[in-house]
């Protein structure tokens, strides 16, 4: 456990993954078993969707300013 503190998990970086929806149907489904039974992916969740909201609409606003 060198190196890592109680509040980690290794399923924590699946967690942008899930957020982006690039996961495979198996994975999806396993992590969201998960993160309901882990606060840590819970919040690392909450945490992300707002940032992937926001680069939605950067996208959207650089295809919008590039006419397409």
């Amino acid at each position: 456990m060198r190196g890592r503190t109680t509040t980690e998990c290794p399923y924590t970086i699946t967690a942008a993954s899930y957020v982006l929806g690039t996961l495979d149907e198996r994975e999806r489904a396993e992590f969201a078993k998960h993160s309901r039974r882990c606060a840590r992916c819970r919040r690392e969740i909450r945490e992300l969707v707002p940032v992937v909201r926001l680069l939605g609409l950067a996208k959207a606003q650089q295809d919008a300013a590039r006419g397409q």
